[in-house]
């Protein structure tokens, strides 16, 4: 069975509202405002959604964030120097 992930754009704070049963809108407001602040929070960048949107880039050297690039550094360029040399005695 193939899982699809959400679309990048797609928004959790902008429907959380319409997943919440009409009384909870209704009489709790203040808590219907808690929750889409919280979801645009994760959703900002860096944050808990921001992170699992990109996480399949992320696992790509090509397209990674400039500070996970050490880790491809470390796994596949293990016998790789940092500083090639280009003398004969190094």
């Amino acid at each position: 069975m193939t899982r699809h992930l959400p679309s990048k754009d797609y928004k959790t704070s902008a429907v959380v509202a319409q997943q919440l049963p009409d009384f909870i809108r209704d009489e709790y407001p203040l808590f219907v405002e808690l929750l889409e602040k919280f979801y645009a929070w994760t959703e900002e960048d860096g944050n808990v959604n921001d992170e699992t949107n990109t996480i399949l880039d992320n696992r790509d050297v090509d397209k990674t964030r400039e500070d996970l690039l050490k880790y491809f550094a470390g796994e596949f360029l293990k016998l790789v120097p940092e500083k090639p040399s280009l003398t004969k005695d190094s």
